[in-house]
């Protein structure tokens, strides 16, 4: 049976540490990690909007650009606080975890959408 290892940490409102039992693996640090890839291949999606949306001079998918740029900048940011959640203690299921499933849901329908309508030449 694995040992569990325990954990000194500080809260940021307690001088106190307080003990968690952690992952002794490399889980947590793999979901950040994934979740920063998804964020980049968000911006590259955005670049390439950019991109046809310049070559074919089309204000609505600089729009659209625009917004899914957003969306990433917003994700990465909660990615970035649930990291400090874990890292404290703090509860893991919180309104951040429901806010970064409801912005990368907006990114990934906005990204197949703008892609769709670019294939079938709507924009």
């Amino acid at each position: 049976m694995a040992e569990k290892q325990i954990a000194h940490h500080f809260e940021p409102s307690s001088p106190e540490p307080i003990e968690r039992n952690r992952d002794i693996g490399l889980q947590p640090e793999r979901t950040f990690l994934s979740w920063s890839r998804t964020i980049l291949v968000l911006f590259l999606h955005t670049a390439v909007l950019v991109k046809i949306g310049w070559s074919k001079e089309s204000p609505v998918l600089f729009v659209t650009a625009g917004v899914l740029a957003v969306i990433s900048f917003a994700l990465l940011i909660l990615v970035e606080l649930r990291r400090v959640d874990y890292r404290y203690s703090l509860p893991l299921f919180n309104l951040r975890s429901v806010g970064m499933n409801l912005f990368f849901s907006a990114a990934v329908a906005l990204s197949a959408i703008s892609y769709v309508l670019v294939m079938l030449g709507v924009i």
